[in-house]
């Protein structure tokens, strides 16, 4: 597909159609990977998806698109569901993933688009954002009945980011006990500074793998405004939590980050700096060194799980990534 980056909406539309390119569909009564797919419709449409009988384990998953596109069923999603069908297979029934409930969140658009603005779909805020992923979470603990501590977070790119700020500003200091410590928190190349105020992304070191495409940058710069940026860099909310409580690092150690990203994309200097910093409070509050993971290899693309169906390296990665969010 002729990606066009001229026009958020049509981008929008054309990166959220489902093209089956290194996945079967993953409801294929021959070669797909889930048992039943379902359209939650109180939650703008997320899914469902069924991987077994039994229940265990669930993914709470958020697709990436730079906060201003992606599908909730898309090939990040469709990555990570295959990878937990061969997860399950080989584990035993205790450490398996029954569920993955992806969301659909709303997205990002022109502010120049407001007055004609999809409410349902689109939003000029980032908080709408992590309000849907919330929403998203307590449909998990009221309607399912499903407890904190058999609940994964994961996301890639800017899902990975919204599952690192539900920990911060909704779950870990919820006034319901029910809300938190959750089992982990597994993200992949998140945008750990969205603000590139504390860490630079632009400087890229030489030699970098680069696909983030300059005219996605440009449509996030025009739907996401530096204001909104600043508010939502996770790592400087982070400096400023922990400012305000000094206790923070030990509500946020509670339970088990997963960092994945290569050490040659665009965002890696801000996820070696989430990494070194959540390292450095595990050692203080001597927590086991598998409390916080960090699976880096070099000379991969931004998202490089999303190829777990063709790079070993992928597969690789893929198979750390889900045994420590689950074990």
């Amino acid at each position: 597909m002729d990606i066009k980056f001229e026009e958020v909406e049509k981008f929008r539309q054309q990166s959220r159609t489902l093209i089956p390119i290194m996945f079967a569909p993953m409801d294929n009564s021959l070669f797909g990977c889930a048992d039943k797919i379902e359209k939650i419709e109180e939650l703008r449409g997320s899914y469902w998806i069924s991987l077994e009988k039994k229940q265990g384990a669930v993914m709470v998953f958020m697709h990436g698109g730079g906060f201003i596109s992606g599908h909730p069923i898309g090939m990040d999603c469709q990555s990570i569901v295959y990878a937990l069908k061969d997860f399950n297979k080989k584990n035993s029934t205790t450490q398996k993933c029954s569920h993955v409930l992806s969301v659909e969140y709303r997205l990002c658009d022109d502010p120049n688009n407001k007055d004609r603005m999809d409410r349902n779909l689109c939003t000029d805020n980032l908080n709408d954002q992590l309000e849907d992923c919330y929403e998203a979470f307590r449909w998990l603990i009221e309607e399912k009945g499903i407890k904190a501590s058999n609940i994964v977070l994961a996301g890639y790119s800017a899902g990975a980011t919204h599952a690192a700020m539900l920990v911060l500003k909704k779950l870990m200091n919820s006034e319901n006990p029910e809300m938190w410590p959750i089992r982990s928190v597994a993200m992949c190349s998140a945008s750990c500074d969205l603000s590139n105020r504390i860490v630079n992304s632009d400087e890229k070191k030489a030699g970098g793998v680069t696909i983030i495409h300059q005219g996605l940058r440009n449509l996030i710069t025009k739907c996401v405004p530096q204001e909104e940026k600043d508010k939502y860099s996770l790592i400087g909310t982070m400096n400023e939590m922990e400012k305000q409580d000094s206790s923070f690092f030990s509500k946020v150690l509670s339970t088990k980050w997963i960092v994945n990203y290569s050490s040659d994309e665009e965002l890696a200097a801000s996820n070696l700096y989430l990494v070194d910093k959540l390292q450095m409070k595990a050692q203080e509050l001597n927590l086991p060194d598998h409390q916080v993971v960090e699976i880096a290899e070099p000379n991969q693309m931004h998202c490089y799980l999303v190829g777990y169906s063709v790079l070993q390296v992928a597969k690789q990665s893929m198979s750390r990534f889900l045994e420590n969010a689950f074990n």
